[in-house]
């Protein structure tokens, strides 16, 4: 990025950056011999043989947990934007209180987006709460108008991993000081590796912390 980043932090693109940059293999999902090994894996760990995903990564199987400690939903009759009717997601929350509030307001119809009305069901791949913690999907970056730009910031977080936005607010720039309030669509590898994207690779005169609120929760009534 032109500065010295912090000697004491150190990042590492993400798999599917790498892959894209053609410094790591493809998933060589045309190999029969791959193909077989993913559906023995996904067996093993009772992962649905439609997902596409990673099987191997820990994270990507189902949680060694009692089903009502599960926070994850599996979303459905979301209105798709291309080629298809609706789709589906999973949601994973911090806590099941959380999740369990979701849950009920999807099943007695409270959310509906674009006239479509939810469904969802506890998801069969579990995930074990991760209790409250101020870890947000939303960061708020705060430094010298060179480096706390739109530019600036895109292009580094592009080149480290793949993301989703939900809104980016600018908050101004005060005597060459800016501030900018990323909010991203996921905590965990998007946020997540924002934070730590920025710590490597932006000077100490940047300043990055994940937000103390969610603007869902400022939505609750």
């Amino acid at each position: 990025m032109g500065n010295s980043p912090p000697a004491e932090w150190s990042f590492t693109p993400s798999a599917m950056v790498l892959q894209q940059r053609g410094l790591l293999p493809p998933n060589n999902e045309d190999d029969p011999d791959v193909i077989q090994a993913r559906q023995e894996v996904k067996e093993k760990f009772g992962i649905s043989k439609n997902y596409r995903g990673n099987p191997w990564v820990e994270g990507n199987r189902s949680a060694d947990i009692a089903d009502d400690q599960n926070v994850s939903l599996f979303v459905q009759k979301i209105p798709a934007e291309y080629g298809h009717l609706t789709c589906c997601a999973k949601v994973a929350l911090y806590t099941r209180e959380a999740a369990a509030k979701l849950y009920d307001q999807i099943s007695i119809g409270q959310i509906v987006i674009r006239g479509h009305r939810l469904r969802c069901r506890w998801n069969r791949v579990k995930v074990a709460p991760r209790g409250e913690q101020w870890n947000s999907r939303i960061l708020l970056i705060v430094g010298p108008e060179s480096e706390v730009n739109r530019e600036y910031l895109d292009k580094c977080f592009v080149n480290n991993f793949v993301y989703t936005m939900d809104e980016i607010v600018d908050h101004g720039v005060v005597n060459g000081i800016a501030r900018l309030e990323y909010r991203f669509a996921s905590f965990l590898c998007q946020a997540q590796f924002a934070y730590q994207a920025i710590r490597s690779n932006f000077t100490k005169a940047t300043y990055v912390e994940y937000a103390y609120f969610d603007p869902c929760e400022l939505a609750r009534k």
